[in-house]
């Protein structure tokens, strides 16, 4: 059904919110170009190859809400290198690896300049 909504968007989707999967996430990308809000309401797991196929192509991207699911620091990376627009990244309820917080962290700060 998530499907044929973004079908019927006919490349227009801008905000999608619902359960997903990885197959699901390919699809958002390069069937919403314009897609500046994805909201996951599934747990999720990100795999290397998610990230090198498909973060490149969310560069709209201004909002990411990733409330359950498994993520690594370089996938978070990934998102805040590829979507200049982000202006919100949760993934507050995701698990990490343990050095996730500190190490992007220091990358933000020798990154982004205010």
């Amino acid at each position: 059904m998530a499907r044929a909504a973004v079908d019927r968007s006919a490349g227009r989707c801008k905000s999608f919110r619902g359960p997903v999967d990885c197959h699901l996430l390919i699809y958002l990308a390069t069937s919403a170009p314009s897609l500046s809000s994805l909201h996951v309401t599934s747990f999720f797991r990100l795999h290397k190859e998610f990230v090198d196929r498909v973060v490149p192509k969310l560069a709209m991207l201004e909002r990411l809400v990733l409330p359950r699911g498994l993520t690594t620091t370089n996938t978070l990376r990934a998102f805040l290198d590829h979507c200049p627009r982000l202006e919100l990244l949760d993934a507050g309820g995701c698990y990490l690896e343990s050095s996730c917080c500190s190490s992007l962290l220091a990358w933000f700060r020798n990154t982004v300049r205010c």
